[in-house]
């Protein structure tokens, strides 16, 4: 508190000093101003005593007369000396001692006010008792409740630069990173967290998802052991078995990987989020087997065969929609509109697929050979053209 006391009396200094600047410079402009006359006036007397003495010297003068002209000379001198630097009692106050009080007492008004001013805003809209606190031990207290995400995370990261072994600290971090897809500062933190406080499901789920997301979707070797552990700790985990299933794929083992994804499908709820991205990884597998042609519902019925037909059903609708919203998206995937034709047709409803028909005329118009293609896959289908 007493340095910030120092430090606001400088800046008032400082202020002061600018302000009044002005005022000081205009009184010495005054003052400089009278010594050029009064000089010019010695030197005028000066000419004149020695024109006296030498008119004496000549025998022009007497010497009474020499004295007495001397005599005048110098009450003269005195005179004009008087009546630019000292006060006149007979004429009142001179114009620069008038001008030199006058900015004087500007300086102690403005050297007054300005402090005076600013003591009082400050007392008013400040809060001169709160006690002064670093930043480190505000960030260390509970934030506001109107305060952000990025001071909430700065919190955090001032305590774990002060105690980096604070796992709890790295297990709350973890997660907001991820959110904010920071995934490779969510994956040292997890790696951390994990080191400090111990493997947790949770944790390890959230170390292998940020590394793949970090490693744009590649099962590193980091979230290959990390799936592998969660299901040492939790058999038959969905996300560790896809994940290992999907490191499969990428490995070039298409055999495992859609034993993996068929038996995760038949385990799936219809309503899990990742159903439909379960699907698109069956479908890239038939792709790559040359079966691609059979399209995403065929694929799909085959992967969820065991589930009852209501729920069968709406999987390979949810799959559709999301071909459906893809291809909105990108519009010039020739591919993809035969999928979805074909889809709505082994779903029994021909209207839509004619509707994704006219879709996709629009999204490929300018491209020739591939409106050929279409039109003719679609009287493949038995569509109304």
């Amino acid at each position: 508190m007493l340095f910030f006391w120092i430090l606001a009396a400088l800046l008032s200094a400082v202020t002061v000093l600018a302000v009044a600047r002005p005022l000081l410079r205009r009184a010495d402009a005054v003052s400089d101003h009278a010594m050029p006359r009064v000089a010019a006036d010695v030197a005028v007397y000066k000419d004149r005593i020695a024109e006296i003495e030498t008119e004496l010297a000549r025998g022009l003068i007497t010497q009474a007369e020499a004295e007495a002209a001397r005599i005048e000379i110098a009450r003269r001198l005195l005179a004009s000396s008087s009546g630019d630097a000292t006060p006149a009692k007979s004429s009142g106050t001179s114009p620069a001692a008038t001008a030199g009080a006058s900015n004087e007492r500007a300086f102690m008004i403005v050297a007054c006010a300005i402090p005076a001013i600013a003591l009082g805003i400050y007392t008013t809209l400040g809060s001169p008792s709160l006690p002064g606190r670093p930043v480190a031990e505000r960030l260390a207290q509970a934030p506001s409740p109107g305060a952000d995400v990025e001071e909430l995370i700065a919190r955090v990261e001032a305590r774990l630069r002060a105690d980096p072994r604070d796992g709890q600290g790295w297990d709350v971090l973890a997660p907001v990173y991820l959110r904010l897809e920071r995934y490779q500062e969510a994956a040292d933190a997890f790696q951390r967290a994990i080191d400090t406080i111990g493997e947790t499901t949770r944790r390890l789920s959230g170390l292998a998802e940020s590394s793949v997301m970090a490693n744009d979707g590649i099962v590193t070797e980091t979230a290959r052991k990390a799936y592998q552990r969660i299901l040492e700790l939790e058999p038959g985990r969905p996300d560790a078995v896809f994940g290992l299933a999907l490191a499969k794929e990428q490995d070039g083992d298409l055999d495992e990987a859609e034993a993996a994804y068929r038996r995760l499908a038949q385990e799936t709820p219809p309503q899990a989020p990742w159903r439909a991205f379960l699907m698109e990884r069956l479908e890239a597998i038939a792709e790559r087997r040359g079966g691609g042609a059979s399209g995403p519902s065929e694929t799909a019925a085959e992967a969820v065969a065991g589930l009852p037909e209501a729920q069968r059903r709406q999987v390979i609708q949810q799959m559709v929609d999301g071909l459906a919203q893809r291809l909105k998206a990108n519009g010039r995937d020739i591919e993809g509109w035969q999928k979805l034709m074909r889809s709505w047709t082994v779903l029994g409803d021909n209207k839509k697929a004619e509707a994704a028909l006219l879709d996709a005329r629009k999204a490929l118009a300018g491209d020739e050979k591939a409106l050929i293609e279409l039109n003719a896959f679609a009287k493949g289908l038995g569509l109304k053209s």
